[in-house]
């Protein structure tokens, strides 16, 4: 089979909410190519996963002290703190391209193997770790995140190559369920970045350019295509500006319809991610619930509707059991990492209480 030439556009420094919207205009055009992209957040933000609750996952209140935005992406996954020392890749392809596996986890690893190679191009010995994580001895260098939309796969991730890890930890809220099923205690035991690697591997430091050579590099051994240099259409940069705008828009990005009152509360962790159950149960029965956190579940845009679909019903564990199941099955919900049977723990756990 002949290789496939793919698009590579290096956008370098960019406003998130316009790579955001470049994203979907590309995901949404039946005639875009195959796209591989490069940037770097202009300023640091904190990039929010889908089903997450802002108020939760962040300290908003530092965030406005020291000028971090946060803007919500269309993919699922946890809170980051990314800015220009986070070079960081999107890929955009049609969900039947050979290339890329059509099973979602195999997927993740086909994808994540270009920044593998492209770090062990450095000589450290990094590795992918499911679902969605590249590694060094048990320390997260990278992390991405999918989504399928449009016909098309789109897969984000980034690679810090330096981080500054106090600010991190002041800007956000990590769950310690999360940490300790990583076997740490610690935040900054959990999280490293490139710089600090070869440092410790007693490596010179490297630079943002080398580092996106070597990725291309790596992208272009993993997927075995060639990485031909492209540039947007001009119909994706029209179409770019009008899909960016919900991205600078705190109605997307802060949610604030989102449940505020709650007299029952858990956080439940999953194989690969955590739920977070806010409820108000009164007589046995749920009048409002919602759920978020850092999980992936296919299509997403469905899913929002799995919070509504709860309220009247009984907190028993079969009538629990009977309407989560309805519901994925209905919506043919595809959930990676993290099964139906654990959000009905994570409910129960929440409305159990009450």
């Amino acid at each position: 089979m002949p290789i496939e030439d793919w698009r590579f556009i290096d956008l370098d420094l960019i406003q998130i909410e316009r790579l955001h919207g470049i994203e979907e205009a590309i995901a949404r055009s039946r005639r875009s190519k195959p796209t591989v992209l490069f940037w770097r957040a202009d300023r640091p933000v904190i990039t929010l996963g889908y089903f997450q609750k802002v108020e939760e996952e962040i300290n908003l209140a530092k965030c406005k002290e020291l000028g971090i935005g946060v803007v919500r992406r269309i993919t699922g996954g946890g809170a980051i703190l990314i800015g220009p020392e986070t070079p960081a890749y999107s890929v955009i392809v049609k969900e039947d391209n050979p290339v890329v596996p059509k099973e979602i986890e195999k997927s993740y690893e086909v994808i994540c193997e270009g920044l593998v190679r492209g770090i062990k191009k450095f000589g450290l010995p990094v590795y992918f770790a499911p679902i969605n994580d590249v590694q060094i001895e048990n320390r997260k260098l990278s992390g991405s995140a999918q989504t399928r939309i449009w016909g098309k796969i789109v897969q984000h991730g980034f690679l810090n190559l330096n981080l500054d890890i106090q600010t991190l930890l002041e800007v956000l809220n990590v769950p310690k369920e999360k940490l300790q099923d990583k076997g740490v205690s610690s935040l900054e035991e959990r999280v490293t970045w490139v710089n600090k690697e070869l440092n410790r591997f007693e490596k010179p430091p490297t630079t943002v350019e080398n580092l996106k050579s070597c990725l291309k590099e790596g992208f272009k051994e993993a997927l075995n295509v060639n990485l031909v240099d492209g540039k947007l259409t001009k119909t994706e940069k029209k179409n770019a500006e009008v899909y960016a705008k919900k991205f600078f828009m705190d109605d997307w990005n802060y949610r604030p319809d989102l449940f505020k009152v709650a007299n029952a509360r858990a956080v439940y962790k999953a194989k690969k991610g955590v739920v977070k159950v806010s409820a108000y149960v009164e007589n046995n029965i749920i009048k409002d619930i919602l759920i978020t956190g850092d999980f992936f579940v296919y299509p997403e845009e469905k899913f929002l509707g799995f919070s509504q679909s709860l309220v009247g019903v009984s907190v028993d564990r079969e009538s629990l059991t009977n309407a989560v199941n309805k519901f994925f099955e209905e919506n043919k919900l595809n959930p990676v990492g993290i099964t139906t049977n654990d959000f009905i723990e994570a409910i129960f756990q929440t409305v159990g209480k009450t």
